[in-house]
């Protein structure tokens, strides 16, 4: 009976001294980094002690440094399994050298495993590319960025941006595209985009194309806004018509707005060419025709303003062109061009579109034929959302007889 009192004495004593263990630091080791990738990893860690403290906090760190620590902000997870814990890292550069190592943490202090080092691989497949937000956003343009974060292992064909004004721009839709071979900025590449249409929500995404295909970045999206003015007051009426002296060398003074609109913003009739009724087709296709300004049987600005008012000429249609500042703009709502001369005084053409193989064209028409009796010179506004410089421009140009267009008269 002393004998097993004494075994059971001996017994309790050695369960109250383990269970005044001393208490430490966990123990914790870096066991391996395996299935690694170009752009992922998995890495391997066990808790081999939590220091005799129960509840203890694990995970791992990792750094493109060697020695990755809390102190040093490296990356960091806490894992959640048992004694054997492991955790796959993702979006990691290609070709690049990581250092891991596994930690726990107790009431006692903090613990590292030691550290293992590994290179991801070279990446191979798509490029990756990104899209970065617009700049420079006025009311005459844009300026969109991307950038190729990786080739993908194989040399780009071509890269660049893909515009449109729905929320999908695609090949596939057909969406304007704005490529390059080579950029002097590379990985970097802008474009700046001029003359789109305003109080339009645009859309925007890179791309970029390999061997392997092509790869995309995000879509982002802006908003054109619109520049609003007012022309300059008339400078003074004949026979009833408001003009605008520009301060054009020829001291030529144009109409504050076409015939037969009674502001700015009007676009008045159309003519066919040579016509005076606005609903009459073109009777001079094929005629050989004398410059017409002011000939009051084919020009309309004459026949319904009077003697004192014509169509300009095509010099006098270049002298504006070509003297002048134009830019787009709005005019109590309407969309349109405000063309500012040599004094700073400005007159306003509205813009109302002739559409043909998926362009906009807006025509005034001068007096002067062309050679082939078929067209006549008018000054023109091309718009087309495409690969290029510009997307609109304003120039003499030549338009079919047969068009309807507008007339802006002018006076001496």
């Amino acid at each position: 009976m002393k004998t097993k009192s004494f075994l059971l004495l001996a017994l309790l004593c050695a369960l109250f001294i383990s269970c005044e263990k001393e208490k430490e630091k966990p123990d914790v080791k870096t066991v391996e980094v395996k299935d690694i990738t170009s752009n992922s990893a998995i890495i391997v860690g066990k808790l081999v002690s939590d220091g005799n403290c129960g509840a203890v906090e694990f995970g791992f760190l990792w750094d493109t440094k060697e020695n990755p620590s809390f102190e040093n902000e490296s990356e960091s997870v806490k894992c959640s399994d048992a004694s054997m814990f492991l955790y796959g890292l993702e979006n990691l550069e290609p070709s690049t050298e990581y250092f891991v190592r596994a930690y726990a943490r107790n009431e006692i202090g903090l613990s590292y495993g030691e550290q293992l080092r590994f290179m991801t691989s070279e990446y191979k497949g798509l490029p990756i590319v990104e899209t970065l937000e617009p700049t420079d956003l006025t009311t005459n343009g844009v300026t969109v960025h991307g950038k190729i974060v990786s080739d993908g292992g194989y040399e780009l064909i071509s890269y660049g941006f893909l515009i449109d004004t729905h929320d999908d721009p695609s090949f596939e839709n057909e969406s304007p595209c704005f490529s390059f071979k080579h950029s002097s900025t590379f990985p970097r590449f802008s474009e700046k985009i001029r003359y789109m249409s305003y109080n339009t929500t645009y859309y925007v995404k890179t791309f970029a194309y390999n061997e392997k295909g092509f790869a995309y970045g995000d879509v982002l999206s802006f908003t054109m806004l619109p520049e609003i003015v007012e022309p300059s007051e008339p400078d003074g009426y004949i026979d009833g018509y408001a003009y605008v002296d520009l301060g054009l060398p020829s001291g030529l003074k144009w109409a504050c707005y076409n015939v037969g609109g009674s502001s700015p913003e009007e676009p008045g009739d159309s003519y066919a060419w040579g016509e005076i009724d606005p609903t009459a087709e073109c009777s001079h296709i094929d005629e050989v025709m004398e410059d017409i300004s002011g000939n009051p049987q084919y020009d309309a600005a004459t026949a319904h303003w009077g003697d004192n008012w014509r169509m300009p000429t095509q010099q006098e249609c270049r002298e504006l062109l070509t003297r002048c500042e134009w830019r787009q703009v709005y005019c109590n709502g309407e969309y349109g061009v405000l063309v500012e001369g040599p004094n700073g005084k400005a007159i306003f053409f509205s813009i109302y579109g002739n559409y043909y193989y998926g362009d906009c064209h807006t025509f005034y028409w001068s007096s002067t034929p062309n050679d082939d009796n078929k067209k006549s010179s008018a000054i023109t506004y091309y718009y087309h959302l495409a690969h290029g410089e510009d997307m609109c421009e304003f120039y003499l140009g030549a338009a079919d007889r047969s068009f309807f267009s507008h007339i802006r008269p002018v006076t001496k």
